[in-house]
């Protein structure tokens, strides 16, 4: 069962998707410099007179509120910070790091970026240090490959730190779908995972490969490709996002609206910023107000929030003067917005 947060008299709890409240409002709010409440892996951070801990999905504690910073829940360990100093616990609250580190990134797959003295290198799940810091730049693991800079120039190691894709690019993005954005002077391609350019560099920007396609700029235009390195939509927009439910968000001078795959139209630019479309839906933004679209391009549910969310499951947040609050995809309200 999802739970999601909610906030009443600025105090913090949790319901399920049909509003009914699991969790009561009790915990503090975070400051606009935290992050907000959800659950991962099972487990939620929450703050208590001030301090950090951790809650299961029935209000108990794992782990007392006793830390400065709020608790990164991922699938092995957590990660948070006390007396100034990041720490790495399991899931039961013991500290479970051999050495000290200074940043951390989310990890994708199994090994976490970690910088030591200025450097990056990769910790292991279990709190040691797995591959040695000495990049000036990295990224989490993608695809078993993680991007790694150093001195000017990208390349790729994989999850022993062998240099899998020597250090040869000016900028590399991760893989996706098999495929890695490179740049090469002052035009960008795609490298498969053992190197070899399947894709010349030629465009002047590029993003990641998702759902089969990939966003390509030429000439200050924004169009997409296949990963056979075909144009599939030629560039034509001021921008185009990546599909979802076979529906791209567009712009065109100003306005924006949605293509189909192939190019084609089908919701004109006439809306003042748009989002993708999830469970036949998409949040779109008229002057300074918020609503959602059908596939018609109808509006579905009037544009009168501050802030719409993407539906999951049925149910969307949204936002009203700053109060927060949940919707179904009729535009019923599941949780009155409330602060």
């Amino acid at each position: 069962m999802k739970l999601y947060p909610i906030c009443q008299s600025d105090k913090y709890g949790f319901m399920d998707k049909t509003g009914k409240v699991i969790i009561p409002p009790q915990y503090e709010p975070p400051t606009e410099y935290e992050f907000g409440y959800f659950f991962s892996e099972g487990l939620a951070s929450v703050k208590v007179n001030g301090k950090w801990g951790v809650i299961d999905e029935k209000n108990n504690t794992v782990i007392q509120a006793v830390y400065d910073n709020e608790c990164s829940i991922f699938s092995d360990f957590i990660v948070t910070r006390s007396e100034g100093k990041l720490l790495m616990l399991d899931r039961t609250g013991n500290k479970i790091n051999q050495f000290e580190f200074e940043k951390f990134m989310s990890p994708n797959e199994v090994l976490m970026p970690v910088m030591i003295k200025g450097k990056w290198g990769y910790a292991g799940k279990t709190g040691t240090l797995f591959i040695e810091p000495k990049f000036d730049s990295v990224a989490p693991f993608n695809e078993g490959l993680a991007r790694v800079r150093v001195a000017e120039k990208w390349g790729f190691i994989d999850q022993t730190g062998s240099m899998l894709i020597p250090l040869s690019f000016d900028f590399a993005n991760g893989f996706q779908e098999g495929l890695a954005p490179v740049k090469i002077g002052e035009k960008f391609g795609y490298i498969d995972n053992k190197g070899v350019i399947r894709i010349e560099p030629q465009f002047e920007g590029v993003l990641n490969f998702q759902n089969g396609f990939a966003q390509i700029m030429c000439d200050g235009k924004w169009g997409c490709i296949n990963q056979a390195g075909q144009v599939a939509i030629p560039p034509q927009f001021d921008w185009i996002d990546s599909f979802c439910d076979a529906f791209a968000g567009i712009k065109i001078g100003g306005k924006a609206g949605f293509i189909d795959t192939t190019g084609k139209v089908i919701i004109e630019p006439i809306f003042d910023k748009v989002s993708y479309f999830s469970e036949g839906y998409a949040p779109v933004k008229i002057g300074k107000e918020w609503g959602y679209i059908d596939k018609k391009g109808d509006i579905a549910i009037r544009c009168h929030f501050s802030y719409a969310g993407s539906f999951e499951d049925e149910i969307a947040s949204v936002e009203i003067d700053g109060k927060e609050g949940y919707i179904n995809n009729q535009g019923e309200y599941i949780w009155i917005p409330t602060q």
